[in-house]
């Protein structure tokens, strides 16, 4: 079937505006304009063959016609019919089968899907200038295959066997859309277009490539109510500058999540990011105080600047930074890889690698928070403390050597490996009842007079004090040179030089 002509619609501009109802709408050749809106009603038998919408002698208390602009429609369950014109009506109430084909289907005030409702097409244009409800009674559904879909106001998705049906087009939801009651999308590879306040409850959400943007002009929120264990896709955050998506309860993106523009915060929630977490130049994150998690199977990269918690729980896979990177909140390392490269790293809270692998590459990673912190068992590269008190919880290394700028370091009973210099520098380092170990294979600087047990264990180089030291147990030389110069060494326990 060729459409002959069509109609296109615009619901951002052209709904209820105040001249439709005096102006013929180009396209609907088979669709006459009544003088009184009627009622109209499908008159098909139950489970009959399935009927024509633009033939008057389908319809009941329609003047004789088929339904046009201003009528209002009623389709009984059970009954099927499919559109042979571009078509415009005025309130639907559908608990039948409506596909309008290749041609566009256009309801101006209140739609009505449920006790088994289907309006689809297969590339017509669907639009509903008001409130959509799709219902908890029966198998319901809206989709296209390849048309779009556009709705002003309202949506609700509600009920078990409600669905979404995203083709290869564009879904755009103008108004407020909920998607409740283990009501489902299932994505294909078009575009979920969101304008307005999002909420998602014990949903299941099958996007497949389908990408989901949120594009509101003004400030929206996605909220999740209930726990749900399903995600978008892909998702865009193209806003208009200075307006703010704001996440609350706890929501998934299995696949990348991009900041194109405006801002997006983070609220007190958790989000699960699958792809890459990618901010563009003109895109903010404000993370406030949620957790950011990476959890996909695969690789991810990560262009933001600043998070509050971030953790990694990946099955496999490696995360790389692409900038330098801030967790003023805990960092938590449960599964995958981490690699920073060389894009310095800082950390505000607690660092915990529990089952995952820290690679640092050449970069330096500052524990800077304001109170205590805690580093489980973990090898460095460049290691800084800058505020804070950081007790060690695990044996540590640091292969290029560790700065004490400010706060404190405290090993407990841990052993810290150092192969570059060890400054103390308006900070405090705590020994406790720890073992500190100077493996360089270079020279080595230390400016802590403190030590609990000392052991230089080096394969070349000379280590080499810039202030008295004292070791309040024992000090073992293995390997590599001491050199005190002018400086003087007190020891509390064993002096061996093996």
């Amino acid at each position: 079937m060729t459409k002959a002509r069509r109609f296109c619609f615009d619901v951002r501009t052209m709904f209820f505006a105040a001249a439709i109802a005096a102006v013929s709408i180009v396209g609907i050749a088979t669709s006459t304009k009544h003088a009184d809106a009627f009622v109209c009603r499908y008159q098909q038998t139950l489970g009959g063959a399935i009927g024509d919408f633009n033939n008057a002698a389908n319809w009941t208390t329609c003047n004789s016609a088929a339904p046009s602009s201003g009528d209002d429609v009623v389709i009984a369950s059970g009954t099927s019919t499919r559109l042979s014109a571009d078509t415009r009506v005025n309130v639907l109430n559908t608990s039948g089968t409506i596909d309008a084909l290749e041609w566009d289907f256009m309801v101006t005030s209140t739609a009505t899907i449920n006790n088994g409702g289907v309006v689809t097409s297969t590339g017509g244009d669907l639009g509903f200038g008001g409130t959509l409800l799709v219902g908890n009674a029966g198998v319901n559904a809206l989709g296209s295959t390849t048309g779009t879909i556009n709705v002003s106001s309202t949506a609700q998705f509600l009920g078990s066997t409600t669905k979404l049906e995203l083709g290869s087009g564009t879904t755009t939801f103008f108004g407020s859309f909920t998607l409740a009651q283990s009501a489902t999308i299932n994505g294909n590879t078009g575009k979920l277009e969101l304008r307005g306040d999002t909420v998602i409850g014990v949903a299941t959400l099958n996007m497949g490539s389908a990408t989901v943007l949120f594009t509101g002009g003004g400030t929206q929120s996605l909220s999740y109510v209930a726990v749900n264990n399903t995600g978008f896709g892909a998702v865009k955050v193209n806003k208009t500058l200075a307006t703010t998506l704001t996440l609350s309860g706890n929501g998934t993106s299995t696949g990348a999540f991009t900041i194109e523009s405006g801002t997006f915060s983070g609220g007190s929630s958790i989000f699960r990011v699958g792809g890459n977490f990618s901010v563009n130049e003109s895109g903010t994150f404000t993370p406030s105080t949620g957790t950011i998690e990476f959890n996909g199977s695969g690789a991810q990269s990560v262009s933001s600047t600043n998070f509050a918690v971030l953790t990694i729980n990946k099955s496999g896979g490696t995360v790389t930074p692409l900038v330098n990177t801030t967790s003023t909140g805990n960092f938590s390392l449960l599964g995958g890889t981490l690699s920073l490269g060389t894009k310095a790293f800082d950390v505000g809270g607690n660092f915990i690698v529990n089952g995952g692998v820290f690679t640092p590459g050449t970069a330096t990673t500052t524990l800077n928070g304001s109170g205590a912190q805690s580093v489980s068992s973990t090898a460095f590269m460049g290691l800084v403390i800058d505020g804070g008190t950081v007790t060690f919880t695990g044996d540590t290394t640091s292969t290029a050597g560790v700065k004490v700028m400010s706060g404190s370091l405290s090993l407990g009973t841990n052993r810290l490996n150092i192969g570059g210099d060890f400054v103390v520098s308006g900070g405090t380092f705590t020994p406790s009842t720890g073992l500190l170990v100077l493996n360089g294979a270079a020279a080595q600087s230390v400016s802590s007079t403190n030590f609990e047990d000392l052991t230089i264990n080096k394969s070349g180089g000379t280590v080499t004090p810039t202030v008295n030291v004292t070791s309040t147990g024992n000090l073992v030389l293995l390997s590599g040179t001491l050199a005190l110069g002018t400086k003087a060494l007190d020891i509390g326990g064993d002096f061996t030089v093996n």
